[in-house]
C-alpha cells in the first residue's frame, strides 16, 4: 500500500485561505507599501515553503509573511512613523540594520516563546524546537511593519532578541510594548532581562 506523502508546500490562495488575517502577502504588500514583484521575484514566492498541516496548526500564534529583503533602514525610510528614535538612531551605523534580507516567506511566532523572558541568551536557545530558528532583525522587523499596517502590534507585552548582534558582540532586541513605534536596543547575551524573551520562526521544509 502507497503512503500519501503531503507536499511540503502550498500555493498562494490555500494559504490566505488557512491563514486568514494571519498574513500579510504580495498583495498586502502592492496594497500597503507600492510593491510589486518582478517575474523572478513572484517566481521565487509563488510557492509557500510550509505544509497545509503546518499552517493550519500554527495559524493562530504566528504570521506569515511575504519579505521582499528591504534592510531596516529601507524600511524606516518608507515608514519612519513606525520607528522610534531620530534618523540618527544608535544602530544607523550596525552592519545589521543596513543588510538586505533574502526574497522569501517567513513564518514567524506572534509573541516571544513561552517561558524565554527573563533568560540568558544562551538559555533561551536552548527552548526553541527543531523546528524553530530565530529570525533576523530584518526578518522581525519586516513583520512587525507589515502587521502595524493592518492594524496590529506585534509583540506588544515584551521586548525579543533576534539573531543579529552589533558589532561589540552585543545581542540585537526590539519590540514596541506599550507604544505603537518599533524599538531597536542591545545587551550583553549573557544578563538575563526582565522584559526580554526571544523570537522565533518556522524553518522552511
Amino acid at each position: 500500500m502507497k503512503k500519501n506523502f503531503e507536499p511540503k508546500y502550498v500555493y498562494l490562495p490555500v494559504a490566505c485561505a488557512i491563514m486568514g488575517r494571519n498574513i500579510f502577502g504580495i498583495e498586502e504588500a502592492r496594497k500597503h507599501l507600492g510593491i510589486y514583484p518582478t517575474e523572478e521575484q513572484f517566481g521565487i514566492l509563488s510557492q509557500i515553503p510550509y505544509s497545509e498541516t503546518v499552517l493550519r496548526n500554527l495559524k493562530d500564534k504566528y504570521v506569515l509573511v511575504v519579505n521582499y529583503g528591504e534592510p531596516i533602514l529601507t524600511q524606516k525610510a518608507m515608514k519612519p512613523s513606525f520607528f522610534y528614535g531620530s534618523k540618527n538612531s544608535e544602530y544607523n551605523n550596525e552592519e545589521f540594520a543596513k543588510k538586505a534580507g533574502k526574497i522569501e516567506w517567513n513564518l514567524i511566532r506572534k509573541t516571544e516563546i513561552p517561558g524565554s523572558v527573563n533568560k540568558s541568551y544562551r538559555d533561551q536557545m536552548l527552548l526553541l524546537r527543531k523546528n524553530e530558528s530565530v529570525p533576523t532583525a530584518q526578518q522581525l522587523v519586516n513583520a512587525m511593519v507589515a502587521f502595524s499596517l493592518l492594524g496590529e502590534r506585534l509583540f506588544r507585552h515584551w521586548f525579543v532578541r533576534v539573531y543579529d548582534i552589533d558589532g561589540y558582540g552585543n545581542c540585537i532586541y526590539l519590540g514596541n510594548p506599550k507604544s505603537t513605534n518599533i524599538r531597536i536596543y542591545k545587551y550583553n547575551k549573557d544578563v538575563r532581562l526582565e522584559r526580554v524573551g526571544l523570537s522565533s520562526q518556522i524553518i522552511p521544509m
